[in-house]
């Protein structure tokens, strides 16, 4: 019985010790490596005909920046929330 016990404890102590915390390191976000970053500004300049309604469907995070991409003839953007290595 003393054995299980100690068995049981060894491994609650392993488990403990294997969990990492969420709050550890926060991960680096921004653009993939072949996008450009664009603040909405920029977007609105490049493009007169995008609304601040359509910029936000993007921009899920709300920071008022969005990654882009040149796909002639389209652009592709995507929000700048990618985890970076």
């Amino acid at each position: 019985m003393k054995r299980l016990i100690a068995g049981m404890a060894l491994l609650l102590v392993g488990l403990v010790g294997a969990v990492d915390p969420a709050s550890a390191v926060k991960p680096v976000r921004g653009c993939p490596d072949d996008y450009t970053r664009f603040t909405s500004e920029q977007i609105f300049q490049m493009f007169p005909n995008v609304t601040q309604e359509v910029f936000d469907t993007f921009d899920k995070n709300g920071d008022g920046t969005i990654c882009g991409k040149q796909l002639r003839p389209i652009f592709n953007p995507i929000d700048n929330t990618a985890n970076r290595p």
